[in-house]
């Protein structure tokens, strides 16, 4: 089918923050692939492929008729229909910046009758599960021997030849490091949502607040959001009503250099110490060039992202004639 619908209620079971990653599996030929996996990460999505080498591949997302940035600039407990456009017939009216498809979302209104109070979250953890493994202290030791008695004719080197004085410390003393124990963590993510609707013959509206945080498996890292959403409808007579949709987001995100810290920790050796005797991260835990402390990419390194997105947009309806309707639609 060129266009897809995808049921709010079904993305909301995901237990996830990230809108993109509710429609995984959801819609045939929709690609969702998990960026980096750290807080507040979005996902890339496709829809029937790739369509360019060096462009964007990434689909338009359109809320209540204007674009919008990102499809999680939209709380999922605020949508009430999802569209995915996925062919030429069904987007040649948003033209060409629609060639890699559209995501159609309308978000939700109030209804008339009593006011109706919701609310929708999780919280939960999260952990690394470990699909590799790694050489023993003990095991990277004899290997180190190995690849210094191969190098000489067969014939094993002292070890005060094989390892520098931090290394040859920790053989004679059997106290290796564990980098897995200082960089993974259990984290956590929390994700509220409280909603409130009514409406009248006349006059309707909704609003919401939204509230995220994540603490990341990776020490140092985490995500702050809160989001806040008014949707307004005034009917003014039989042929004309306005509207107004409005939301706001701030977050905050902490995100140290951790792009390869998990092959680092692996592939650094577990010999030598982390800490110098005052206490610092120690740059050369084996006093080696070859094995930089992974530790300071996460604890020496800082970057911190403050965000704010605002989204309004007002419109008209105007009903012309029977079953003729104009609709201006203005938004910043």
């Amino acid at each position: 089918s060129s266009v897809t619908s995808v049921k709010s209620n079904d993305m909301i079971k995901v237990a996830t923050s990230d809108v993109g990653e509710m429609l995984r599996g959801k819609a045939a030929g929709v690609q969702v692939t998990l960026a980096d996996g750290g807080p507040g990460s979005s996902s890339s999505i496709q829809i029937r492929g790739k369509k360019s080498i060096n462009g964007s591949n990434e689909p338009i997302v359109i809320a209540d008729g204007i674009v919008i940035g990102s499809i999680n600039d939209i709380n999922a407990n605020d949508i009430a229909s999802l569209e995915i456009l996925k062919d030429a017939a069904a987007q040649s009216i948003y033209g060409a910046r629609a060639s890699n498809g559209v995501i159609l979302i309308t978000t939700k209104r109030g209804k008339t009758g009593k006011a109706r109070i919701s609310y929708n979250g999780f919280s939960g953890v999260q952990t690394i599960n470990r699909n590799f493994d790694i050489y023993s202290g003990d095991e990277f030791v004899q290997l180190k021997r190995e690849a210094f008695r191969t190098s000489n004719n067969g014939v094993y080197r002292p070890d005060n030849q094989v390892f520098s004085a931090l290394e040859l410390e920790a053989v004679e003393s059997g106290q290796y490091i564990d980098w897995e124990k200082y960089i993974i963590r259990t984290g956590v993510t929390n994700n509220h949502s409280l909603s409130a609707s009514s409406g009248t013959d006349k006059s309707s509206i909704f609003t919401s607040l939204n509230y995220i945080n994540t603490t990341g498996v990776i020490p140092n890292s985490d995500f702050e959001k809160v989001a806040m959403r008014i949707n307004v409808d005034q009917r003014i007579n039989d042929w004309l009503k306005i509207g107004m949709n409005a939301s706001l987001q701030f977050s905050e995100g902490n995100d140290p250099n951790v792009g390869n810290i998990l092959n680092n920790s692996i592939n650094t050796s577990p010999l030598g110490s982390v800490f110098n005797a005052d206490g610092s991260y120690r740059h050369l835990p084996g006093g080696i060039q070859e094995t930089p402390n992974p530790l300071l990419d996460i604890y020496e390194t800082t970057t911190n992202e403050l965000n704010r997105n605002d989204i309004m947009n007002v419109f008209l309806d105007i009903n012309l004639a029977k079953g003729f309707t104009y609709k201006l639609n203005t938004s910043r």
